[in-house]
């Protein structure tokens, strides 16, 4: 039996025997329907601010023209009663470009666009598949609201499936990964927190393409666990496919980079020979996978260095952060604001924090190790970048491909929490202890993300900014 899987059963019976096949998937569907009846919100959220502006219009050019006109020239915007329709526009600089200088936002003119293609590329599939007989319309959450559902879903099914969907393949993919490294109750409250966390969920309500990212860096790990268990070939390609497209969503993908390395050098030294062995097939294995994915995404990098003279462009303008009010905003908040403001918006990632910094101290699980290479490798990175980047500030998304692993650990640390409590007193009164403590936290973290509360940008100053 192998080691993850033996893991996996210990865990188990520390954590109670789970109930049939059948009733495991039905708790899992209903985490799912749980998440998806608030994510839900996305039709009657704003989509017509921000950048999921420019991911529509490039979307709708994307079908007309292909990627040779990835960019936000040729496009505009026409008013109809209660929404927007993006349409080509024989003015290079259409209206979408005048909007964007009338803002200080000129620096976006460009003749690529600077962020990766694949979220834009996924709005004009889901256009095809869901809406070829109309134009890419956004509606106005007003006039959406005075909608019945069939006649939302007619104008906006084609844009906000797409987060919605890989909001619930991060949902099933951190289920999955927790039962495979520390039992199925753990995978049941790791999935439950991250289908109630307010930025999970925020994030799933607008085009954005933060929730592709989480759930493809998340089925990275998944698969690559899986082929470092098995040795099957395949699981391996699946891990290669996966963070590829990762890397074609954001560039912050190159943050899960030690994670991926230490999981393959761990897995070389357990096989024996010594360290000089384990070095050489870390690095064999380790360059086999850059390799295929340096082949899969290839043309879009080497495209952005053509164009900007680096393969991680991130456009922007000097002084951006004292005239444009969104930047001031985010470089008013302080240096500190992701180690806050995670746990306050799921009180239980406090747990994760605590076996982070513990772990280093005590002889943890090597799984439970890397979870946390995983996770301090954004948190420490993304903190130091938003700390010190002339526009980039702390925002709660970029952080969403570090919250599975989080997830993970504090659901492993609660159920250790109550085994400390079974041991002092009566095993019934640790149970309904810990489980109150789950559902008021997973309370909390609903409340906050209801859309009368977390209007944008309402709910930055509600609950993520400081001071409180």
């Amino acid at each position: 039996m192998n080691r993850l899987r033996a893991n996996s059963l210990a865990a188990t019976e520390a954590g109670g025997r789970p109930s049939r096949p059948i009733h495991r998937a039905l708790i899992l569907a209903g985490i799912v329907m749980l998440y998806l009846l608030r994510a839900s919100d996305t039709f009657v959220s704003d989509h017509a601010t921000g950048d999921q502006r420019g991911y529509v219009g490039i979307a709708m050019k994307l079908q007309r023209s292909g990627f040779r006109e990835y960019n936000l020239f040729h496009i505009s915007r026409v008013a109809f009663p209660g929404g927007l329709e993006y349409v080509w526009s024989q003015e290079r600089d259409g209206e979408l470009i005048e909007a964007l200088r009338s803002e200080g936002m000129g620096f976006l003119a460009h003749t690529l666009f600077h962020s990766p293609p694949l979220f834009p590329y996924l709005l004009c599939f889901s256009h095809r598949m869901f809406a070829p007989g109309i134009g890419y319309d956004v509606l106005f959450p007003a006039a959406a609201r005075g909608l019945n559902m069939s006649e939302r879903l007619k104008v906006q099914l084609y844009s906000s499936v797409v987060p919605l969907v890989f909001g619930v393949v991060l949902v099933v993919a951190t289920f999955l990964l927790a039962q495979m490294i520390c039992g199925y109750w753990t995978a049941v409250i790791a999935a439950l927190l991250i289908a109630c966390s307010p930025a999970v969920l925020f994030a799933s309500e607008r085009l954005w393409q933060d929730v592709p990212l989480a759930a493809l860096v998340t089925l990275t790990m998944l698969f690559l666990l899986r082929h470092l268990e098995s040795d099957d070939p395949g699981w391996f390609l699946l891990a290669v496919v996966s963070c590829s497209l990762a890397l074609l969503a954001k560039n912050t993908t190159v943050l899960l980079a030690p994670a991926v390395v230490l999981a393959m050098a761990h897995r070389a030294y357990r096989r024996g020979g010594g360290v000089g062995k384990a070095l050489r097939e870390t690095a064999l294995r380790a360059g086999a996978f850059l390799l295929l994915c340096s082949v899969l995404v290839f043309p879009w990098f080497f495209t952005a260095w053509r164009t900007w003279g680096t393969p991680f462009y991130n456009a922007g303008e000097e002084g951006i952060s004292r005239v444009h009010h969104w930047f001031v905003f985010l470089k008013s908040r302080p240096w500190y604001t992701y180690a806050v403001t995670i746990p306050v918006m799921v009180p239980l990632f406090s747990f994760g924090y605590y076996r982070i910094v513990t772990m280093w101290r005590s002889r943890a699980r090597f799984d439970e190790m890397l979870l946390g290479v995983w996770f301090l490798s954004f948190f420490v990175v993304l903190t130091l970048m938003t700390s010190f980047s002339e526009q980039l500030g702390p925002d709660s998304r970029y952080m969403l491909p570090a919250y599975s692993p989080l997830a993970i650990l504090a659901a492993a640390q609660v159920l250790r929490v109550r085994d400390s409590l079974a041991n002092r007193g009566p095993a019934s009164v640790a149970r309904w202890a810990v489980a109150g403590a789950i559902l008021l936290s997973c309370a909390w973290s609903y409340r906050l993300s209801d859309l009368g509360y977390a209007t944008f940008p309402r709910i930055y100053r509600n609950f993520m900014n400081m001071p409180f």
